[in-house]
């Protein structure tokens, strides 16, 4: 298939993974609200059993019928996107393999084919990250990598204290130790603090990638395993606490941001935030119904703030404005989906925030009651200031160096953004979530009321027209000193503590290389007992050629010293 052109191979694998989405919408019509265990022997030979086990039910089939369909999209827009790179065809390759690592770890319901899946996704998200293979790219690629060994870990842990309950599968019971270790696992992948500096780091892969990793894959990855495996009792005060404190670092760090994809970026961290939080007060449906809404949405402003910054060949906020004069197509697309991002009524995002607010502001205490706001208001403000800078604000100064309005990647925005319109309607009916809402009059009106004082803020500053951040230096400071911007700016300088722990684990791992496996190890281990054995085999073979007179000497003259002096002391 590979010999077919790049060309080619992109658009097969996105043609079959669009009917793969197809099937799985069939598939969750003929399941409906039941469980479906699909059972395959692989070997059978005597004693030796090896069977795979795949759990079919409305989670994983929408699941993997929504990545499916996000990465058709995001494939197809790689042809126009790549076309011009040399090395289009390995991130062709490396996404599919990315792709079907996360299908493995949807629909295997075993920590054996989890761990599959979940290395699968590290090993594939790490050569995606340093693509480009440059100094950027490498120190990206192992903070990504270094963070997700730690879930690793914990996970291979969990699979070792399965051997005492004796089992794999997650439709059995899984509390206690095993679920604790699942549960910490699950915060590397969705970023929560302190795991998050990997999330903007991966920035760096192209934007197709940083499509697929932020909307429905590696990032998800984490939250799903809290919705299948039905762990969260074990860490809930722990998952209430990193959530609260990610979901604040997200929503201000966006707001001081001035990398565009970077603000992407951040406002993923600080919905997953949102999510984790969900599912830790117990509302599994609302968090799974908000990740699926949230997949939509970033997936096509990913590929819509990629496209201008193809065409402009610039990052910076303050470079790249006024797109919607030479960039009109894209320019919707961020608007529709910053739009959706807010709550706008009637749009994907509106369905389940709304969900969210409603359920949280009237179930819940006023500290967490107090968060969420935060983070819904925070969500309206930065992609507000999202939509103003880069969209309507004043021409900037980068030129265009192609056209930003591709047909190919226009159909597949336009794919994406159907799914920003009409997936709303569409998983509410089919995760059946109105059946879940029971909120008064007064919570339906504190959730619009939200989104709507989010609005007026930000549209009071565009016709007082303060930009309040990310202009040269010099210019009039926004609340705080230029320390504090920094420090929200750079995520509480989280970042430069991981990159310096990750440094300092690399210098350590590097020391212990030098000094103990190739210093002591080396001479009290395996290179000293071979040395032992040479000098023993050195001296039993010249005692054979030659040497045996010389040793009956040595012993005959010993002997007749020790009678010399046996006999001197008798006398």
């Amino acid at each position: 298939m590979w010999g077919l052109g790049i060309g080619a191979d992109v658009v097969f694998w996105s043609l079959l993974m669009f009917m793969c989405s197809f099937v799985g919408m069939i598939g969750m019509w003929v399941v409906g609200g039941q469980s479906v265990c699909v059972e395959v022997k692989v070997v059978d030979v005597s004693s030796e059993m090896l069977d795979i086990l795949m759990m079919l039910d409305m989670m994983s089939l929408s699941f993997v019928s929504l990545v499916f369909f996000i990465s058709s999209c995001v494939l197809f827009y790689s042809l126009s996107y790549m076309s011009s790179d040399e090395n289009s065809s390995r991130l062709v390759g490396l996404i599919v393999v990315f792709i079907m690592s996360m299908v493995m770890l949807i629909v295997f319901p075993s920590l054996l084919g989890l761990i599959i899946g979940w290395d699968g996704l590290g090993l594939s998200s790490f050569l995606l990250v340093v693509f480009y293979q440059n100094d950027n790219a490498l120190a990206s690629g192992m903070i990504t990598a270094i963070s997700n060994r730690i879930g690793d870990g914990l996970l291979i842990s969990g699979m070792g204290a399965c051997l005492g309950v004796g089992h794999w599968n997650s439709f059995f019971e899984i509390g206690g130790l095993i679920g604790g270790l699942i549960g910490l696992a699950s915060i590397t992948k969705s970023a929560q603090v302190p795991f998050c500096a990997w999330l903007p780091a991966a920035m760096a892969a192209p934007t197709p990638v940083s499509s697929l990793v932020h909307s429905s894959t590696l990032v998800t990855a984490g939250v799903y395993l809290l919705l299948r495996y039905g762990v969260v009792v074990e860490v809930a005060d722990v998952l209430l606490v990193l959530s609260s404190m990610t979901l604040i670092l997200g929503g201000v760090s966006a707001f001081f941001e001035v990398d565009v994809k970077k603000v992407v970026a951040l406002s993923t961290l600080s919905q997953l935030g949102m999510m984790v939080f969900v599912v830790s007060l117990g509302f599994k449906v609302f968090c799974l119904f908000h990740l699926y809404m949230h997949a939509l949405l970033k997936a096509s402003l990913f590929l819509a703030v990629g496209a201008i910054i193809h065409a402009r060949n610039e990052q910076d906020i303050n470079h790249i404005k006024g797109s919607i004069i030479d960039s009109p197509g894209s320019s919707v697309v961020v608007v529709v989906a910053c739009g959706a991002l807010s709550g706008v009524p009637f749009l994907c995002g509106w369905f389940s925030k709304d969900v969210v607010l409603e359920a949280l502001l009237g179930g819940v205490s006023w500290v967490y009651s107090f968060i969420l706001l935060v983070g819904a208001m925070s969500s309206v403000i930065y992609s507000g200031r999202l939509v103003w800078l880069c969209v309507f604000s004043p021409i900037g100064f980068s030129s265009m160096s192609c056209g930003a309005d591709c047909k190919v990647m226009l159909s597949s925005m336009v794919m994406l953004l159907l799914g920003v319109v009409f997936g709303g309607p569409f998983f509410h009916y089919w995760l059946d979530v109105g059946s879940v809402v029971v909120a008064s009059e007064y919570d339906k009106f504190m959730g619009l009321m939200v989104i709507g004082v989010g609005w007026v803020f930000i549209l009071s500053w565009f016709t007082q027209r303060i930009q309040y951040v990310g202009w040269k230096v010099g210019d009039i400071e926004f609340f705080c000193s230029g320390l504090w911007k920094e420090f929200f700016k750079m995520m509480w300088f989280l970042p430069l503590l991981s990159g310096e722990v990750a440094m300092g684990l690399l210098l350590l791992s590097n020391m212990s290389f030098r000094y103990i496996e190739q210093g002591w190890v080396e001479y009290f281990g395996g290179k000293g007992v071979k040395e032992v054995w040479e000098l023993f085999f050195s001296f039993h073979q010249r005692s054979q050629s030659g040497g045996m007179n010389l040793i009956l000497r040595v012993m005959s003259t010993m002997f007749f010293i020790m009678v010399v002096g046996v006999w001197i002391n008798i006398v």
